[in-house]
């Protein structure tokens, strides 16, 4: 009895162990399908880090903070995380406020303020699109 119970808890153990390891990890030739279509003068190049300008960083024993950083390419962060008690006042919520900027590969600036807090994340920028109004439901 034992024998059976000790075979079917090695034979478990063997079916549970990875069975394609390395199999689907994307080769030094990778190359995307034929219907992978990135953006125009799309270069893997252009998805390198780039070298910071400066970074500063403030945090206190709370767990707020104040971030930001630029970079050599143009890009720059600003965030600021606060404390905010909750309407029940039995806790507390980190929000985030803060802004990113950066060029696209198109060349066009992108500047992105938000907010994330206990209601999601809230970003507000010109180049995020707007869906259009629903139409009017109303009858004459």
């Amino acid at each position: 009895m034992y024998a059976l119970i000790s075979f079917c808890c090695l034979a478990s153990l063997a079916a549970a162990m990875p069975q394609f390891q390395g199999q689907f990890a994307p080769s030094a030739g990778f190359a995307p399908s034929a219907g992978f279509a990135p953006s125009a003068g799309f270069a893997p190049s252009q998805y390198q880090t780039a070298p910071a300008l400066s970074r500063s960083e403030q945090h206190d024993e709370a767990g707020q903070y104040v971030s930001s950083y630029s970079t050599i390419d143009g890009q720059r962060v600003d965030e600021t995380g606060t404390l905010k008690q909750t309407p029940d006042g039995t806790d507390y919520v980190l929000v985030k406020q803060g802004s990113y900027s950066y060029t696209s590969p198109e060349g066009t600036p992108v500047q992105v303020a938000y907010t994330a807090d206990e209601n999601g994340f809230h970003p507000e920028s010109p180049n995020i699109p707007v869906a259009p109004p629903p139409p009017s439901t109303t009858r004459f």
